[in-house]
Parts: structure tokens; C-alpha cells; sequence
């Protein structure tokens, strides 16, 4: 069974699996700005201005071995997705504990925000006599999508939010039960978390 351990919109990532399209991640950097702005003040210094969150940036990185764990699929349908035009659900998942800290059954899923894709870029190497590349650098490049929506209690703009929801009938859990959504012959397997 593979092992999500992210997903974005209906494309996700996976624990690699030998022979199954799993494009696993290996750094993920988030870049949260806040908007300041000067004032001028009679007779005394510029005082600086809260004005909100600023802009909420996520780089995603990792690679792929087309040959062994596939994941170039999923790299096509991030460009068509972001292609689209329309703001994506990033959620990460990770395995569910209490309030102590030990394990419990059921699976957690962090709930980023949404956001759109800006950028995804793709670096092949070892290519190969029948010119396809052995192993793929790719990079994703996501920003808050900020939608004009009321801020929470916590006076934080939903945009930018994260919470974590634990349950064993939650999107997660349907996520870490079905399989990848191609093996390396491209058959078709039935992933969006959810449900198609």
C-alpha cells in the first residue's frame, strides 16, 4: 500500500514504492512575509504599520527515478492543474497521536491552505540511449492564494491557516487506503483523496 505523505488538490506524494507512480518529496520551505508599512508621525520618529499578513510562499522539492518509482505522471498533472487556473488544498499527512504524544490508530492530516501553483520546474539527468532520463530534479513553487474571506478568531486570514484534523473517516484516512493513481505500465488507479 503506499503511503501519502502529501497531497495538493488531487495530486499527491508518495512513500516511493518500487514499480508504482509514487513521486516522493525531499524538502519543503515555507516563506511567510507580513506587511508593515511607515507612518509619519508629528514631531517624533516614523512609527511602523500592521497591515496583514503578507505573501505566503512554499517551495517543494525532491526527485524522481522514472525507472524504479515513476512520478513524472504526477508532474504533468500538477502543470495541467496549475495550468487550470484555480487555487489547490495543500495537506499533509502524518501518522495520528494524542494529546501525550503516542500513537493512536487513524491518520492526521495537517491542513495547509490553499494555494496556487507559480512555478514547477523539472531538471532530468543520466539520460539514457533511448533518451529518457534515469532520474528527474523537480521543484514546485506554491503561493497563498488569499481569499477575500473573514478572518478567523485567531485574527489569522484563512488563507494562510493551518489546522490539523485527526479522525479515522477523514480525507486522510481514504488517502492512506488506496493505491497510487498509475503503476509503471500507466494503468489507471482510482486517487483523488476522497474519491474521485
Amino acid at each position: 500500500m503506499a503511503i501519502v505523505l502529501m497531497s495538493l488538490g488531487n495530486n499527491c506524494f508518495y512513500v516511493p514504492m518500487i514499480d508504482v507512480e509514487s513521486p516522493g518529496y525531499e524538502t519543503l520551505s515555507r516563506d511567510s512575509s507580513y506587511s508593515w508599512v511607515p507612518q509619519g508621525r508629528l514631531n517624533a520618529p516614523i512609527a511602523m504599520q500592521y497591515v496583514g499578513p503578507g505573501q505566503d510562499i512554499i517551495v517543494i522539492e525532491g526527485r524522481c527515478f522514472p525507472h524504479f518509482f515513476g512520478g513524472l505522471a504526477t508532474l504533468e498533472a500538477i502543470r495541467q492543474s496549475a495550468a487550470a487556473g484555480k487555487p489547490q488544498t495543500l495537506i499533509r499527512y502524518h501518522p495520528a497521536e494524542s494529546a501525550d504524544g503516542t500513537r493512536v490508530q487513524g491518520i492526521a492530516a495537517q491542513i495547509v491552505g490553499e494555494f496556487v501553483v507559480t512555478r514547477v520546474r523539472q531538471g532530468e539527468k543520466h539520460i539514457s540511449g533511448a533518451g529518457s532520463a534515469h532520474q528527474v530534479d523537480f521543484s514546485i513553487e506554491l503561493a497563498a492564494y488569499g481569499a477575500d474571506t473573514p478572518l478567523l478568531s485567531g485574527g489569522v486570514a484563512q488563507g494562510g491557516t493551518s489546522s490539523t484534523v485527526t479522525t479515522q473517516n477523514t480525507q486522510a484516512q481514504a488517502a492512506q487506503s488506496t493505491p497510487a493513481p498509475l503503476n509503471s505500465s500507466g494503468a489507471q488507479g482510482s486517487y483523488p483523496p476522497g474519491g474521485a
